[in-house]
């Protein structure tokens, strides 16, 4: 059983966002500012869980009530977290 968090943790770490214009996103809103904060994400998530998993996290992150989308763009660990 010790094992199994490892494996999920391992992941994680290989997710590094791309540099982002966080000015581009205070200009946007509604689904303009999911798309432009999904278009950024979607990539690295892709990387790490493959075809299968990606939308779906993607999704999900994006439906999030309580995220920010700021800190998603910007801090790797805040997105690595919540991935």
């Amino acid at each position: 059983m010790m094992g199994a968090p490892q494996q999920q943790m391992q992941p994680v770490n290989h997710l590094i966002l791309p540099k982002v214009n966080l000015s581009e996103l205070d200009a946007l809103i509604g689904d303009d500012r999911n798309d432009f904060v999904g278009n950024n994400i979607y990539e690295p998530i892709l990387k790490t869980y493959g075809e299968a998993l990606a939308p779906r996290i993607t999704g999900m992150l994006l439906d999030e009530e309580n995220i920010n989308f700021k800190s998603l763009l910007s801090d790797n660990n805040y997105f690595s977290t919540k991935v």
